[in-house]
C-alpha cells in the first residue's frame, strides 16, 4: 500500500500540539496537487500524527468499513515522514461536532446519527466521545460522520459476546469500551422517532447481510502491522516523554518482559471480528419486534453506569503517565482528542447510504 509523504502538500502549518512536547499534535495543509471541488469537503486538509503505523493502518481501515457501509464519510490516506505516520483528510465544510441542540423536528433532517453508534459498536470503538463524531449541513440535511478510529477494532471489546439487548439499548448505552449517550444529548423523542429507529433497524441489518469477506478484504489490503508492534512502540514513546523514575522502570521492566502469549496478529484481529459477525447474524434472525430499551436514557442512571467502567479513569489527556494506570495507557490504543477531523470525496451523495426513505442502499465496494 502506497502512502502519501509530507512534500505532497503545502502551507503546511501546526494546528495544535507539539512534535517537541507531547504525542498529540496535528497539522492544516494544502494539496500540492489537484482535487476537485466537493459540496461537502473544503480544499483543506488536516494532517494528524498517529502513534505508530499500525494506528494510522486501523483508523484507515475503519474509514473504508464506513464508507462502504454508509455510503459516503472518511476517504482518508495514511501519510508517512520518516518514521512518523500521519493520517490525511479534507475539512469537512459545515461541521460541529457532537450531537448537542437536535430538536424533535431534527429527525426529518439528520441522516446517519445513529448508524455512526451502531458501525461503531460492530467494529470495536472505544474512543466514542463527542469530538469523534458530528454533523454536517448539506442540502438541507444533517449528515453524521464518525471520526478519529485510531482506537477502534479494539482487541478486548471485540472478544466479548453481543447481546441483543445491547443493540436495542443503542445509543443509551454504557460498556467498558463504550459510551453512548444520554437524553440530555438525544432526546427519547428524538431516538423513538421513525426516522431514527428505520435507520437504525436498517444498518443493524445491513451489517449482518454485508458478507464477511467484504470486511476481511478491507483488513487485509489496509493493515500490515499489528497491536503487539504498536504496544511496543507506545512503550518506547511513553519512555521518551516521561522523566518519572518508577514510572521509567515500570516502562523498561514492560520493554524488557517476553513476549506476551496473547495474540495481537492480523489473522487474530480477522478471527475475533469474524466471531463478533457471525454473533450478529444470529442476533439479527429474529427482529421483527425489534424495539428500543430506553432503560439508560435517564442522564442519572446514564451516567452511573459510566462510573461502575470509569470511575477511576480521572486524569487528562496528557503526556503524564501515573504508575497505577501506566499498563492501561499503553495497552489502549491511545486518545487521540481533537474536535477536527476530514474526510474527501464520493461521487454522487444522493446515492449515498440513507435515502429519503431511509431505507439503506447497498453499493458496490471497490
Amino acid at each position: 500500500m502506497k502512502y502519501k509523504f509530507i512534500t505532497d502538500f503545502k502551507d503546511v502549518q501546526l494546528k495544535f500540539g507539539s512534535p517537541e512536547q507531547g504525542l498529540n499534535y496535528g497539522y492544516t495543509a494544502l494539496p500540492n496537487h489537484f482535487i476537485d471541488d466537493h459540496p461537502l469537503f473544503d480544499n483543506e486538509f488536516f494532517i494528524l500524527y498517529r502513534r505508530s503505523e499500525y494506528a494510522a493502518q486501523v483508523e484507515l481501515a475503519c474509514a473504508k468499513i464506513f464508507q462502504y457501509l454508509m455510503g459516503y464519510g472518511l476517504d482518508m490516506e495514511i501519510v508517512q515522514d520518516n518514521n512518523q505516520f500521519f493520517v490525511s483528510s479534507r475539512k469537512i465544510k459545515n461541521f460541529v461536532e457532537g450531537c448537542d441542540g437536535l430538536s424533535d423536528q431534527d429527525a426529518l433532517r439528520v441522516k446517519g446519527l445513529i448508524s455512526v453508534f451502531i458501525i461503531w459498536y460492530f467494529i470495536g470503538q472505544t474512543d466514542t466521545h463527542s469530538g469523534n463524531y458530528g454533523l454536517a449541513e448539506s442540502d438541507n440535511k444533517l449528515l453524521a460522520f464518525g471520526l478519529d478510529m485510531a482506537e477502534a477494532l479494539d482487541f478486548e471489546m471485540l472478544k466479548k459476546p453481543l447481546e441483543l439487548l445491547t443493540l436495542k439499548k443503542i445509543p443509551y448505552y454504557v460498556e467498558e469500551n463504550y459510551e453512548g449517550v444520554s437524553e440530555d444529548i438525544l432526546s427519547k423523542h428524538f431516538v423513538a422517532s421513525k426516522n431514527f429507529q428505520n435507520e437504525k433497524f436498517a444498518m443493524i441489518k445491513l451489517i449482518a447481510d454485508t458478507p464477511f469477506e467484504v470486511f476481511e478484504s478491507i483488513i487485509r489490503n489496509t493493515i500490515t502491522s499489528s497491536f503487539s508492534i504498536h504496544k511496543r512502540i507506545m512503550l518506547e514513546k511513553c519512555l521518551a516523554y516521561t522523566e518519572d523514575e518508577p514510572s521509567r522502570e515500570t516502562i523498561l521492566a514492560m520493554l524488557s518482559s517476553p513476549d506476551e502469549p496473547e495474540d495481537y496478529s492480523v489473522e487474530a484481529l480477522i478471527a475475533h471480528l469474524k466471531s463478533r459477525h457471525e454473533q450478529w447474524k444470529l442476533l439479527t434472525e429474529n427482529l421483527k419486534n425489534f424495539e428500543q430499551d430506553f432503560s439508560l436514557s435517564n442522564p442519572t442512571l446514564f451516567f452511573k453506569e459510566s462510573e461502575k467502567y470509569h470511575h477511576a479513569d480521572t486524569s487528562s489527556d496528557d503526556d503524564s503517565f501515573g504508575n497505577d494506570s501506566l499498563e492501561e495507557k499503553v495497552e489502549a490504543n491511545s486518545t487521540y482528542s481533537f474536535s477536527f477531523f476530514s474526510p474527501v470525496s464520493q461521487e454522487n451523495l444522493d446515492d449515498a447510504v440513507i435515502n429519503s426513505d431511509m431505507q439503506i442502499n447497498k453499493k458496490e465496494y471497490s
